[in-house]
């Protein structure tokens, strides 16, 4: 009586398998992607805002060395001087100097995560720009869903709709 289920229920996974693979072979579900940092540096859009993020790399890199510099400078000088010191206030200004230290990598970090913000940002607003243009593209190749490249596997059958996207926002 067991095996008489065991056999039935295989014949139904069969028909249910079956039809499945039918579906999907009569009902292509197209995946596209986008490769949004190619459209950032190959639209007159994405090169502008690109730039305004390099500008501010730049102008963050600058005062962060001088910072850096600074500190080098600090360190060597408390170095020299520390023949010269008593133990305590060797110690003291130690402490302040590993103090201007760490204060400094926080602002690496908060900067770092700031520029990240901004790339956000920038990416964000490039994507609600697309929507339309993605829209139309979307239904001329009957594609059902399109991802951003950084946010897929590796493999897989996409439809790459980059350079379409280029063509639409020349």
């Amino acid at each position: 009586m067991k095996e008489k289920y065991i056999l039935i229920g295989l014949m139904m996974c069969t028909i249910a398998i079956s039809f499945g693979m039918n579906f999907m072979s009569c009902n292509k579900f197209s995946i596209g992607i986008i490769d949004l940092n190619v459209i950032l540096q190959d639209t007159s859009l994405g090169k502008t805002e690109l730039e305004k993020i390099q500008t501010m790399v730049q102008e963050k890199r600058v005062l962060l060395t001088q910072k850096e510099n600074q500190l080098k400078a600090e360190q060597e000088s408390l170095q020299k001087q520390a023949a010269f010191m008593s133990e305590k206030i060797r110690q003291t200004k130690m402490e302040e100097f590993q103090k201007k230290v760490v204060e400094f990598q926080e602002e690496v970090r908060m900067s770092e995560f700031s520029l990240k913000q901004e790339e956000d940002t920038l990416k964000k607003k490039m994507i609600d720009n697309l929507k339309d243009p993605i829209k139309k593209i979307q239904k001329s190749k009957n594609i059902q869903i399109v991802y951003e490249k950084s946010n897929i596997p590796l493999y897989g059958n996409f439809i790459d709709i980059t350079s379409d996207l280029i063509n639409v926002l020349k």
